[in-house]
């Protein structure tokens, strides 16, 4: 039956679905009634960027780009899925790029196809910065991969727009949406962002994300999440991230606590991580745990160890150790392990426990809570009874590297958390080549 076969009264009756059957608008009517998909800005939720070129901009936004945005964000900066959908294509080989629109070819890109014959392009990616594969399925808010400049652009930014399927073209048409966070609007559409305004994600927070060289972590910054955090990165001769996993990462080392710094009598390079510190020799470009618990007695922070965290103090083996034999050092100290089994069944359960924890640095003892024994880079804690972190007989080591910070054994700068990406609105309204290190394109 067509609905030229219908009469007025019935074909009025008739469900939406059965107008859909029957119409050449049936397609748009189910569409505008069906669920709206929710959209959020493409990068981590609670930072911060800015519009440059918006909605049909007068220099590259137009035809199949007419719908699209380019958000400025420093090369390295994470990008994030806006919906939930599969990696259709992507491209991550590039590294040139040109100040015109004349090497499409360089351009890098991730394409999410949302499986309604739409998907979202964000290109300029970073060579080999992409952290999703093809046929991969992403949920919104899911770490694409990071941003750069590559292909055509003038400085780095991720270029980011919605379109129509076309599997020749990986920027397609694109057609206006809007973003849930945004509530600024154009052309009747709700959430669209306008050129020259800061505009806040509203997206999943990451808590740690891959960034140029190494990883980023906002784990230790007083609230997780956001853009504020300590960096963890290989900086030239000074490999620390390649350090930080061959030691054992978050899990063994914890978060990190600190930026790298050297201290004024050596060229070392340290960074200070929760239960550890890391000690990067520039002469062997060999790491090793720092005996940040010696670091302290020789401050003179013994007091406060013992007074603030009921720490033992550290014996004095000066005398005891002069004139003896490494080997004869080190029988002496892993003698102030026999005072209690389950102490040493836990410091000789890494398979190189010097290494790992140091020498053996007091005798055990009695806080009232927990047996304590002292080594040169951590503390062993034995538990009397069930406490929060711990039940009663397990071992745990205590955080020395959180020692080092909250009794203030270097600068409070080193432990500063770095602010890397914006997590404030500027209320400035500024075009991109207005901020120092973006070109600004011929005739605008």
């Amino acid at each position: 039956m067509s609905a030229a076969s219908l009469s007025r009264r019935r074909f009025l009756g008739l469900s939406l679905g059965a107008v859909a059957t029957f119409t050449p608008f049936g397609t748009l009517l189910a569409r505008a009634a069906a669920p709206q998909p929710i959209y959020h800005l493409p990068f981590p939720g609670g930072v911060v960027w800015r519009i440059g070129q918006g909605v049909k901009g007068g220099y590259s936004h137009q035809g199949r780009a007419a719908y699209a945005w380019d958000f400025f964000m420093p090369s390295g900066s994470p990008i994030t899925a806006a919906r939930a959908g599969t990696a259709w294509m992507l491209k991550q080989s590039s590294d040139q790029h040109c100040r015109d629109l004349s090497c499409p070819d360089w351009n890098n890109y991730i394409v999410i196809d949302h499986g309604d014959g739409t998907s979202a392009a964000y290109l300029h990616g970073l060579k080999d910065g992409a952290r999703v594969r093809l046929g991969q399925r992403v949920e919104q808010g899911q770490f694409l991969g990071l941003s750069d400049m590559t292909g055509q652009a003038g400085g780095p930014h991720l270029h980011f727009q919605v379109q129509n399927n076309n599997p020749t073209q990986y920027v397609a048409q694109s057609f206006l949406i809007g973003f849930q966070e945004v509530s600024d609007s154009l052309e009747g559409v709700e959430g669209v962002p306008l050129s020259r305004h800061d505009y806040r994600s509203a997206n999943a927070v990451m808590y740690d994300f891959d960034v140029k060289d190494g990883h980023f972590y906002t784990q230790t910054n007083g609230k997780g999440g956001g853009g504020r955090g300590f960096r963890v990165t290989d900086d030239g001769d000074v490999q620390m991230w390649t350090a930080f996993k061959s030691l054992g990462g978050p899990l063994e080392l914890g978060y990190p606590v600190s930026r790298p710094f050297r201290l004024s009598d050596t060229q070392h390079v340290y960074q200070a991580f929760q239960r550890y510190v890391i000690d990067w020799d520039p002469v062997t470009k060999q790491p090793q745990l720092g005996n940040v618990m010696d670091l302290l007695h020789d401050a003179n922070l013994d007091s406060w160890l013992s007074t603030d965290r009921e720490i033992p103090l550290e014996a004095d083996f000066t005398a005891a150790d002069k004139g003896r034999g490494w080997d004869d050092v080190i029988k002496a100290h892993l003698a102030l392990l026999d005072a209690n089994k389950d102490l040493k069944a836990a410091y000789f359960s890494a398979p190189d426990p010097i290494s790992r924890f140091g020498l053996p640095m007091s005798g055990v003892a009695d806080t009232g809570d927990a047996l304590m024994l002292r080594t040169q880079r951590t503390v062993f804690q034995l538990w009397k009874h069930d406490v929060p972190w711990a039940k009663a007989g397990q071992v745990t080591l205590a955080n020395a590297g959180e020692l080092a910070r909250d009794a203030e054994l270097f600068s409070r700068q080193v432990f500063e958390p770095e602010q890397f990406l914006p997590e404030q609105l500027s209320g400035e309204v500024r075009l991109p080549w207005e901020v120092p290190g973006f070109f600004r394109p011929a005739g605008l």
